[in-house]
């Protein structure tokens, strides 16, 4: 199985300044073994809608799509990766940034490339030139970037669309736009560099 390995490596980034936070649905009982810098969250999916419509005031009623031996949530959660800060407000807090990841990425030394001085220069980093990235990005844990993702045009509508698919690409296209903007008028900071 590879999320022993992979909770080991993130457990082995503590060492360097980071923690994690994973919302698991069925966590695993091995994964409570001591670890400093990895937290599991029990969550299930009507947890996280009912967690969604509380902290944003978006109500969702997602379920799972089997097929075959896999199931998926009918509405991407990566949609709402730049609403974490809001969503997830009581576990980001005392840390100046937050951010998000996929489980197919298996970080080396962070530190060695998302330095203290590259964090304290911007209020958002994505890890693809010049845009949000869904795989990676990172957010200053402060209300205004926190809830930046409200002031796109229709975000609601975006966020409530029940289809099953991420036709809207809310956590890279529509973030993008709206974070190019804001930093162009001068009221963001935004970094971004390809370090993957």
């Amino acid at each position: 199985d590879w999320m022993p390995p992979y909770m080991e490596r993130c457990e082995a980034l503590g060492q360097y300044g980071w923690d994690w936070k994973f919302f698991l649905a069925q966590p695993e009982p091995w994964i409570h073994q001591g670890y400093r810098h990895v937290e599991i969250i029990p969550m299930r999916l009507n947890q996280f809608d009912d967690l969604v419509e509380e902290t944003i005031g978006v109500r969702i009623r997602n379920e799972l799509i089997h097929s075959g031996p896999v199931a998926w949530p009918r509405k991407l959660l990566s949609c709402y990766y730049p609403c974490h800060g809001a969503i997830f407000k009581r576990w980001c807090n005392g840390y100046d940034y937050w951010g998000h990841t996929n489980w197919d990425m298996v970080f080396g030394r962070l530190d060695q490339w998302i330095t203290d001085d590259l964090l304290l220069s911007c209020d958002i980093f994505g890890n693809d030139p010049d845009a949000i990235n869904g795989c990676f990005s990172m957010y200053k844990n402060v209300d205004r970037i926190n809830h930046l993702f409200m002031e796109y045009p229709d975000w609601k509508r975006v966020l409530s669309y029940p289809g099953p698919d991420n036709m809207f690409v809310f956590d890279e296209a529509c973030m993008t736009h709206l974070v190019r903007d804001k930093h162009a008028a001068g009221e963001i900071r935004f970094a971004s560099d390809w370090f993957m």
